[in-house]
């Protein structure tokens, strides 16, 4: 996969606490009775530069979206069961049932919320929600051959 992405370029930590302090700014302005800025705002931290631009601008109003306010894609279920992820991560996604399953490999610590697995040659944690992040896939067809090969295992285990 090439690419933009944190696992080739890092994440430079100063620019996750600028934007999450202009997020609580705007949550704030909301809470106040100001509403929201309506600025989509873009920061390019190589040249400290900002830029922002009203959002009311970017409306069309012969778009069914823009006019109606109808979000029917954000409506839809768009999660993939195999997604990957920077670096050699990729998350799999199971029922939440599967969280109380008994699962193939070792079990290296556990708690209510989340498990810390190996299997073969990966490194797995699995989340109560169902997600499993995988660590040590290096293409989408290992990850969809570990998916399905999880969920065939699963199967041999029910509840």
């Amino acid at each position: 996969m090439l690419g933009e992405s944190c696992a080739i370029n890092g994440v430079l930590p100063p620019v996750i606490s600028l934007i999450a302090s202009m997020e609580v700014s705007e949550v704030i302005r909301y809470l106040s009775g100001k509403g929201f800025s309506k600025q989509l705002i873009t920061v390019d931290t190589f040249k400290i530069g900002f830029q922002t631009i009203n959002i009311d601008e970017l409306k069309n109003e012969d778009c069914v979206v823009c006019k109606n306010r109808i979000y029917e894609q954000l409506n839809k279920n768009m999660l993939a069961t195999v997604q990957s992820n920077c670096g050699s991560v990729y998350t799999l996604r199971f029922d939440e049932s599967d969280f109380n399953q008994e699962l193939p490999g070792k079990t290296i610590r556990a708690s209510a919320f989340v498990k810390l697995l190996t299997y073969k040659k990966y490194k797995l944690t699995l989340f109560k929600d169902g997600r499993m992040n995988v660590h040590g896939i290096s293409r989408k067809e290992e990850a969809n051959a570990l998916y399905h090969e999880m969920i065939e295992k699963l199967s041999e285990y029910p509840v």
